[in-house]
Protein backbone atom coordinates (compact mmCIF):
# COMPACT_ATOMS: atom_id res chain seq x y z
CA UNK A 1 0.00 0.00 0.00
CA UNK A 2 1.28 3.72 -0.93
CA UNK A 3 2.21 6.02 2.10
CA UNK A 4 2.26 9.53 1.49
CA UNK A 5 3.42 11.77 4.37
CA UNK A 6 2.62 15.15 4.30
CA UNK A 7 4.58 18.38 4.54
CA UNK A 8 5.13 19.50 8.11
CA UNK A 9 6.75 23.23 8.68
CA UNK A 10 7.48 25.63 5.97
CA UNK A 11 8.53 29.57 6.19
CA UNK A 12 6.75 32.20 4.31
CA UNK A 13 8.59 34.93 3.58
CA UNK A 14 7.04 37.90 2.03
CA UNK A 15 9.45 41.35 0.18
CA UNK A 16 7.96 43.30 3.30
CA UNK A 17 9.91 41.19 6.08
CA UNK A 18 12.90 40.77 4.27
CA UNK A 19 13.10 44.67 4.76
CA UNK A 20 13.20 44.35 8.02
CA UNK A 21 15.85 42.45 8.59
CA UNK A 22 19.96 43.18 9.43
CA UNK A 23 23.22 41.36 9.05
CA UNK A 24 23.86 41.53 12.75
CA UNK A 25 20.55 40.56 13.41
CA UNK A 26 18.96 37.11 12.22
CA UNK A 27 15.61 37.04 12.45
CA UNK A 28 14.52 33.33 14.04
CA UNK A 29 12.71 30.75 12.23
CA UNK A 30 9.02 31.41 11.77
CA UNK A 31 7.82 27.80 10.78
CA UNK A 32 3.79 27.36 10.54
CA UNK A 33 1.85 24.32 9.53
CA UNK A 34 2.00 24.47 5.83
CA UNK A 35 0.85 21.24 3.48
CA UNK A 36 3.02 21.26 -0.32
CA UNK A 37 0.59 21.89 -3.10
CA UNK A 38 1.35 19.20 -5.11
CA UNK A 39 1.67 14.94 -4.58
CA UNK A 40 4.52 13.49 -6.41
CA UNK A 41 2.91 9.87 -7.73
CA UNK A 42 5.71 7.40 -7.82
CA UNK A 43 5.76 4.06 -9.93
CA UNK A 44 7.34 1.50 -8.44
CA UNK A 45 6.74 2.74 -4.66
CA UNK A 46 5.43 -0.41 -3.10
CA UNK A 47 7.65 -2.05 -1.12
CA UNK A 48 5.79 -5.43 -1.23
CA UNK A 49 6.73 -6.01 -4.59
CA UNK A 50 9.46 -3.45 -4.83
CA UNK A 51 11.40 -3.15 -8.13
CA UNK A 52 14.36 -0.69 -8.81
CA UNK A 53 16.17 -0.89 -12.15
CA UNK A 54 19.41 -0.03 -13.16
CA UNK A 55 18.88 3.26 -15.09
CA UNK A 56 20.69 1.99 -18.40
CA UNK A 57 18.97 3.30 -21.48
CA UNK A 58 17.52 6.29 -19.37
CA UNK A 59 18.61 8.79 -21.45
CA UNK A 60 18.82 8.07 -25.40
CA UNK A 61 22.07 11.03 -25.70
CA UNK A 62 25.17 10.31 -24.09
CA UNK A 63 28.11 12.60 -24.31
CA UNK A 64 31.52 11.79 -23.05
CA UNK A 65 33.96 14.88 -22.92
CA UNK A 66 37.52 13.75 -22.01
CA UNK A 67 38.93 16.47 -20.38
CA UNK A 68 42.46 17.75 -20.60
CA UNK A 69 45.42 16.00 -18.69
CA UNK A 70 48.51 18.57 -18.16
CA UNK A 71 50.69 19.78 -15.18
CA UNK A 72 48.31 23.08 -15.28
CA UNK A 73 44.94 21.23 -14.47
CA UNK A 74 45.36 17.83 -12.62
CA UNK A 75 41.90 17.25 -11.05
CA UNK A 76 41.35 15.15 -7.80
CA UNK A 77 37.57 13.74 -6.66
CA UNK A 78 35.53 16.25 -8.42
CA UNK A 79 32.89 18.05 -5.63
CA UNK A 80 31.00 20.44 -7.73
CA UNK A 81 30.07 20.98 -11.90
CA UNK A 82 28.92 23.56 -13.31
CA UNK A 83 28.01 24.45 -17.09
CA UNK A 84 27.52 28.15 -18.60
CA UNK A 85 27.20 27.79 -22.86
CA UNK A 86 30.37 26.00 -23.87
CA UNK A 87 32.38 26.07 -20.37
CA UNK A 88 32.58 23.72 -17.61
CA UNK A 89 33.41 24.48 -14.34
CA UNK A 90 35.18 22.15 -12.10
CA UNK A 91 35.63 22.30 -8.40
CA UNK A 92 37.69 19.35 -6.56
CA UNK A 93 38.93 18.24 -3.68
CA UNK A 94 42.16 20.30 -3.34
CA UNK A 95 39.85 23.16 -4.02
CA UNK A 96 41.08 24.55 -7.27
CA UNK A 97 38.32 25.55 -9.59
CA UNK A 98 39.23 24.78 -13.00
CA UNK A 99 37.44 26.29 -16.63
CA UNK A 100 37.41 23.70 -19.86
CA UNK A 101 35.77 23.94 -23.25
CA UNK A 102 32.64 21.37 -23.57
CA UNK A 103 33.06 21.76 -27.26
CA UNK A 104 36.73 19.21 -26.57
CA UNK A 105 37.54 19.28 -23.14
CA UNK A 106 40.63 21.64 -23.68
CA UNK A 107 41.69 23.19 -20.78
CA UNK A 108 41.00 26.94 -20.36
CA UNK A 109 42.03 28.17 -17.45
CA UNK A 110 42.08 28.37 -13.65
CA UNK A 111 39.92 30.50 -11.43
CA UNK A 112 41.74 32.67 -9.45
CA UNK A 113 44.63 31.75 -7.02
CA UNK A 114 45.40 30.40 -4.02
CA UNK A 115 47.06 32.77 -1.66
CA UNK A 116 46.71 35.18 1.29
CA UNK A 117 47.37 38.28 -1.01
CA UNK A 118 44.53 40.49 -2.45
CA UNK A 119 41.87 38.71 -4.95
CA UNK A 120 43.53 35.25 -3.63
CA UNK A 121 41.86 32.22 -1.38
CA UNK A 122 42.11 30.07 0.96
CA UNK A 123 39.47 27.70 2.62
CA UNK A 124 36.55 27.95 0.02
CA UNK A 125 33.92 25.12 0.17
CA UNK A 126 32.59 25.96 -3.70
CA UNK A 127 31.57 28.49 -5.84
CA UNK A 128 28.58 30.25 -7.18
CA UNK A 129 28.13 31.62 -10.49
CA UNK A 130 25.92 34.50 -11.55
CA UNK A 131 24.72 33.49 -15.30
CA UNK A 132 23.40 36.87 -15.55
CA UNK A 133 26.75 38.91 -15.11
CA UNK A 134 28.68 36.20 -16.62
CA UNK A 135 30.74 36.21 -13.11
CA UNK A 136 32.06 33.38 -11.13
CA UNK A 137 32.33 34.48 -6.52
CA UNK A 138 33.82 32.30 -4.38
CA UNK A 139 33.97 33.23 -0.31
CA UNK A 140 37.34 33.42 1.00
CA UNK A 141 36.14 31.46 4.48
CA UNK A 142 39.96 32.85 6.07
CA UNK A 143 38.89 36.74 5.29
CA UNK A 144 35.36 36.88 5.27
CA UNK A 145 35.17 38.32 2.23
CA UNK A 146 33.06 37.03 -1.57
CA UNK A 147 35.79 37.19 -4.29
CA UNK A 148 34.61 37.92 -8.11
CA UNK A 149 36.18 36.78 -11.02
CA UNK A 150 34.96 36.88 -14.71
CA UNK A 151 35.17 33.63 -16.61
CA UNK A 152 39.02 33.92 -17.87
CA UNK A 153 39.87 34.01 -14.09
CA UNK A 154 41.03 37.62 -13.80
CA UNK A 155 40.17 38.94 -10.07
CA UNK A 156 37.12 41.74 -10.40
CA UNK A 157 36.08 42.74 -6.75
CA UNK A 158 36.36 41.88 -2.97
CA UNK A 159 33.56 42.11 -0.84
CA UNK A 160 33.30 42.05 3.17
CA UNK A 161 30.80 39.90 4.23
CA UNK A 162 29.45 39.43 8.05
CA UNK A 163 31.11 36.34 9.39
CA UNK A 164 27.71 35.23 11.02
CA UNK A 165 26.43 34.96 7.72
CA UNK A 166 29.20 32.92 5.36
CA UNK A 167 31.04 31.01 8.24
CA UNK A 168 29.07 27.57 8.32
CA UNK A 169 28.30 28.06 4.39
CA UNK A 170 28.54 24.56 2.36
CA UNK A 171 26.93 25.65 -0.73
CA UNK A 172 25.10 28.89 -2.24
CA UNK A 173 23.98 30.25 -5.46
CA UNK A 174 22.66 33.34 -6.93
CA UNK A 175 18.71 34.24 -6.84
CA UNK A 176 16.78 36.14 -10.01
CA UNK A 177 17.01 39.22 -7.92
CA UNK A 178 20.47 39.30 -7.10
CA UNK A 179 20.91 37.76 -3.59
CA UNK A 180 22.79 34.62 -2.50
CA UNK A 181 21.02 31.52 -1.06
CA UNK A 182 22.93 29.79 1.26
CA UNK A 183 23.44 26.29 2.47
CA UNK A 184 25.03 26.16 5.62
CA UNK A 185 26.85 23.22 7.88
CA UNK A 186 25.34 20.86 10.42
CA UNK A 187 26.86 22.39 13.49
CA UNK A 188 26.61 24.48 16.94
CA UNK A 189 23.71 26.78 17.35
CA UNK A 190 21.74 28.93 15.67
CA UNK A 191 21.64 25.67 13.35
CA UNK A 192 20.22 27.66 10.46
CA UNK A 193 19.90 25.81 7.69
CA UNK A 194 19.58 28.32 5.13
CA UNK A 195 20.34 31.83 4.42
CA UNK A 196 19.23 34.10 1.94
CA UNK A 197 21.40 37.10 1.66
CA UNK A 198 21.09 40.39 0.13
CA UNK A 199 24.65 41.73 -1.36
CA UNK A 200 23.51 44.98 -1.99
CA UNK A 201 22.59 46.13 1.88
CA UNK A 202 23.68 43.15 3.26
CA UNK A 203 21.04 42.34 4.84
CA UNK A 204 19.90 38.59 5.72
CA UNK A 205 17.12 36.10 6.74
CA UNK A 206 17.09 32.94 8.34
CA UNK A 207 15.54 29.91 6.86
CA UNK A 208 14.28 26.45 8.19
CA UNK A 209 16.77 24.86 11.11
CA UNK A 210 18.76 21.76 11.79
CA UNK A 211 17.79 22.11 15.87
CA UNK A 212 16.41 18.74 15.94
CA UNK A 213 19.59 17.00 15.05
CA UNK A 214 21.01 18.50 18.37
CA UNK A 215 24.83 19.84 18.70
CA UNK A 216 27.70 18.46 16.68
CA UNK A 217 31.10 18.64 17.57
CA UNK A 218 32.07 18.16 14.00
CA UNK A 219 31.04 20.05 11.01
CA UNK A 220 28.79 18.06 8.17
CA UNK A 221 26.92 18.89 5.01
CA UNK A 222 23.63 16.58 4.82
CA UNK A 223 23.94 17.46 0.73
CA UNK A 224 26.35 17.81 -2.21
CA UNK A 225 23.71 20.01 -3.93
CA UNK A 226 20.86 20.72 -2.02
CA UNK A 227 19.69 23.71 -4.42
CA UNK A 228 18.28 23.63 -7.58
CA UNK A 229 17.88 26.44 -9.72
CA UNK A 230 15.15 26.46 -12.33
CA UNK A 231 13.60 29.27 -14.78
CA UNK A 232 12.70 32.02 -12.13
CA UNK A 233 13.38 30.31 -9.08
CA UNK A 234 15.27 27.67 -6.76
CA UNK A 235 14.02 24.68 -5.31
CA UNK A 236 15.99 23.13 -2.42
CA UNK A 237 15.95 20.61 -0.08
CA UNK A 238 16.26 19.61 3.64
CA UNK A 239 18.35 16.15 5.71
CA UNK A 240 15.43 13.75 6.66
CA UNK A 241 12.49 14.71 4.93
CA UNK A 242 10.68 14.10 1.04
CA UNK A 243 9.66 17.38 0.75
CA UNK A 244 10.75 19.78 -2.20
CA UNK A 245 11.05 23.57 -1.16
CA UNK A 246 10.57 26.51 -3.66
CA UNK A 247 12.11 30.18 -3.53
CA UNK A 248 10.19 32.78 -6.24
CA UNK A 249 10.73 36.36 -6.12
CA UNK A 250 11.14 36.45 -2.26
CA UNK A 251 8.35 33.74 -1.26
CA UNK A 252 8.78 30.66 0.02
CA UNK A 253 6.78 27.23 -0.03
CA UNK A 254 6.94 23.42 -0.08
CA UNK A 255 6.11 22.52 -3.51
CA UNK A 256 6.19 18.97 -3.86
CA UNK A 257 5.42 16.18 -1.24
CA UNK A 258 7.16 13.50 -2.75
CA UNK A 259 5.76 9.68 -2.22
CA UNK A 260 8.60 7.51 -0.59
CA UNK A 261 9.00 3.90 -0.86
CA UNK A 262 9.81 3.09 2.97
CA UNK A 263 8.79 4.86 6.11
CA UNK A 264 10.83 7.89 7.00
CA UNK A 265 13.54 7.93 9.36
CA UNK A 266 12.58 8.58 12.90
CA UNK A 267 14.30 11.92 13.92
CA UNK A 268 14.86 11.03 16.98
CA UNK A 269 16.85 7.77 16.80
CA UNK A 270 19.18 10.08 13.91
CA UNK A 271 19.70 12.55 16.50
CA UNK A 272 20.94 10.27 18.92
CA UNK A 273 23.17 8.46 16.69
CA UNK A 274 26.84 9.48 16.81
CA UNK A 275 27.63 8.12 13.57
CA UNK A 276 29.26 11.15 11.69
CA UNK A 277 28.19 9.74 8.19
CA UNK A 278 25.84 12.12 7.39
CA UNK A 279 24.37 12.63 11.10
CA UNK A 280 23.75 8.86 10.97
CA UNK A 281 20.84 9.50 9.19
CA UNK A 282 21.89 6.91 6.55
CA UNK A 283 23.30 4.35 9.11
CA UNK A 284 19.71 4.44 11.07
CA UNK A 285 18.00 3.92 7.93
CA UNK A 286 19.88 0.88 7.42
CA UNK A 287 19.38 -0.83 10.78
CA UNK A 288 15.52 -0.12 10.61
CA UNK A 289 14.68 -0.42 6.73
CA UNK A 290 13.71 3.06 6.68
CA UNK A 291 14.63 6.00 4.12
CA UNK A 292 16.90 8.58 5.18
CA UNK A 293 15.75 11.69 3.21
CA UNK A 294 17.19 12.83 -0.12
CA UNK A 295 21.04 14.30 0.20
CA UNK A 296 20.99 15.86 -3.56
CA UNK A 297 18.85 17.68 -5.92
CA UNK A 298 18.82 18.56 -9.78
CA UNK A 299 16.60 19.26 -12.27
CA UNK A 300 16.62 20.46 -16.10
CA UNK A 301 13.49 21.82 -17.66
CA UNK A 302 11.28 19.09 -17.64
CA UNK A 303 12.51 16.54 -15.09
CA UNK A 304 13.64 16.74 -11.79
CA UNK A 305 16.19 14.19 -10.05
CA UNK A 306 17.19 13.57 -6.40
CA UNK A 307 19.83 11.49 -4.95
CA UNK A 308 19.31 9.38 -1.95
CA UNK A 309 20.95 6.19 -0.32
CA UNK A 310 18.98 3.17 -0.15
CA UNK A 311 18.58 0.78 3.32
CA UNK A 312 21.38 -1.54 1.36
CA UNK A 313 23.18 1.06 1.30
CA UNK A 314 23.05 1.50 -2.77
CA UNK A 315 23.30 4.53 -4.64
CA UNK A 316 19.74 5.67 -6.14
CA UNK A 317 17.84 8.17 -7.47
CA UNK A 318 14.00 9.15 -8.38
CA UNK A 319 13.26 10.82 -11.41
CA UNK A 320 10.30 13.34 -11.68
CA UNK A 321 8.44 14.13 -14.44
CA UNK A 322 8.06 18.02 -13.70
CA UNK A 323 4.89 17.81 -16.02
CA UNK A 324 3.09 14.53 -15.04
CA UNK A 325 3.86 15.19 -11.39
CA UNK A 326 5.10 11.39 -12.04
CA UNK A 327 8.32 9.90 -10.43
CA UNK A 328 10.21 6.50 -10.88
CA UNK A 329 13.01 4.82 -8.11
CA UNK A 330 16.17 3.64 -9.67
CA UNK A 331 19.53 2.33 -8.93
CA UNK A 332 22.80 4.20 -10.74
CA UNK A 333 24.32 1.93 -13.24
CA UNK A 334 26.94 -0.23 -11.62
CA UNK A 335 28.75 -1.38 -14.81
CA UNK A 336 29.43 -0.56 -18.18
CA UNK A 337 27.24 -3.24 -20.15
CA UNK A 338 24.13 -0.89 -21.20
CA UNK A 339 24.06 0.93 -23.91
CA UNK A 340 23.95 4.02 -21.59
CA UNK A 341 24.59 3.64 -18.40
CA UNK A 342 23.32 5.98 -16.02
CA UNK A 343 26.17 7.05 -13.53
CA UNK A 344 25.74 9.30 -10.10
CA UNK A 345 24.61 12.72 -11.36
CA UNK A 346 26.85 15.62 -10.36
CA UNK A 347 25.81 18.57 -12.02
CA UNK A 348 22.91 19.72 -14.56
CA UNK A 349 21.63 22.08 -17.24
CA UNK A 350 18.20 22.92 -18.42
CA UNK A 351 19.38 20.30 -21.01
CA UNK A 352 21.27 17.95 -19.54
CA UNK A 353 22.11 16.11 -16.19
CA UNK A 354 25.70 15.39 -15.85
CA UNK A 355 28.28 12.66 -14.32
CA UNK A 356 31.82 12.81 -13.81
CA UNK A 357 33.87 9.16 -14.97
CA UNK A 358 36.90 9.12 -12.44
CA UNK A 359 39.80 7.18 -14.08
CA UNK A 360 39.72 4.54 -11.06
CA UNK A 361 36.39 3.84 -12.23
CA UNK A 362 37.61 3.34 -15.52
CA UNK A 363 40.74 1.49 -14.52
CA UNK A 364 38.56 -1.43 -12.66
CA UNK A 365 36.19 -1.90 -15.61
CA UNK A 366 38.98 -2.08 -17.73
CA UNK A 367 40.69 -4.28 -15.30
CA UNK A 368 38.24 -6.95 -16.22
CA UNK A 369 39.13 -8.93 -19.35
CA UNK A 370 34.97 -9.49 -20.55
CA UNK A 371 34.48 -5.65 -20.12
CA UNK A 372 35.85 -4.19 -23.05
CA UNK A 373 33.75 -6.65 -25.41
CA UNK A 374 30.91 -6.65 -23.74
CA UNK A 375 30.38 -2.64 -23.73
CA UNK A 376 27.72 -1.78 -25.67
CA UNK A 377 28.34 2.11 -26.03
CA UNK A 378 31.10 2.55 -28.34
CA UNK A 379 31.96 6.14 -26.93
CA UNK A 380 32.59 4.11 -23.78
CA UNK A 381 34.00 1.12 -25.26
CA UNK A 382 36.60 3.98 -26.96
CA UNK A 383 37.25 5.25 -23.84
CA UNK A 384 38.17 2.24 -21.89
CA UNK A 385 40.32 1.09 -25.60
CA UNK A 386 42.75 4.43 -24.54
CA UNK A 387 42.64 5.44 -21.09
CA UNK A 388 45.80 6.03 -18.86
CA UNK A 389 46.23 6.13 -15.37
CA UNK A 390 47.06 9.17 -15.69
CA UNK A 391 44.01 11.13 -17.23
CA UNK A 392 41.81 13.80 -15.88
CA UNK A 393 38.34 12.74 -15.15
CA UNK A 394 36.03 12.40 -18.04
CA UNK A 395 32.66 13.80 -17.80
CA UNK A 396 29.03 12.59 -19.49
CA UNK A 397 26.30 14.44 -20.54
CA UNK A 398 23.19 12.40 -20.34
CA UNK A 399 19.90 14.18 -22.49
Amino acid sequence: MKTIIKMRFVLIITPFMLLQVYCNKHVATREINYNAEEVIKCLNCDVKDLQFEEADMLFQDMEIVKLETSNSCLIGTIEQIEVVDNDIFIFDNHKNIFRFSKKDGTFLNKIGVKGQGPGEYIGIRGFSIDKKLNVISVVNITKMEIITYDFQGNHISSQKVPTEVFGNISYAVYTQDGSMFINNHMYLEPFVAYTLFHLDNKKTQDIFTYEFFGKRDYMMSFSTHPIAEFEDGLHFIMPVEHVVYEYKRGNIRAQYDIEIPWKLVDREQVAKNENPLLVGAPWVAMNTNTFSGFNAIFQTKNKMLLNFTDPQAKQSFILIDKETKEGTYYHYSTHPYGKNPFLKVLGCTEEYFISGLHINTINDWRLNSKTIKNVKNKALQDVLNHISLEDNPYIIFYK
